[in-house]
């Protein structure tokens, strides 16, 4: 679902305009709004892409791009390491065979 962009009204509010601007990669930031942002020196992301933000634009308007970089890759190879463990282990098809009340009935779960 895209989140719409914000109007004038908004972006120009005192307490919306600033020297920085983070954005969560749903709303682009274009040319339009930067123009609207005279103040503006950095727009965040909160995510590695910044193929929502006008970049050329930002570069000619001397604003700084900042994203977060390769700061979830670590976390991501974690997760990865522990669903690939999960799958291997059938780990999460166990705990079902227990919540849904099959242990006692049917006995302990096959490993298969």
């Amino acid at each position: 679902m895209r989140v719409p962009t914000p109007n004038r009204n908004v972006l120009t509010n005192p307490c919306t305009v600033g020297q920085g601007r983070a954005c969560d990669g749903k709303s682009p930031i274009t040319a339009h709004m930067l123009s609207l942002l005279p103040s503006l020196q950095l727009v965040i992301t909160s995510g590695t892409e910044v193929n929502h933000i006008d970049i050329p634009e930002c570069r000619c308007r001397g604003i700084s791009v900042a994203n977060t970089g390769d700061v979830f890759s670590d976390d991501t190879a974690d997760y990865a390491v522990g669903l690939l463990i999960d799958v291997l282990r059938k780990i999460s098809a166990g705990e079902r065979h227990v919540r849904r009340g099959a242990w006692p009935v049917n006995g302990d779960f096959l490993w298969v």
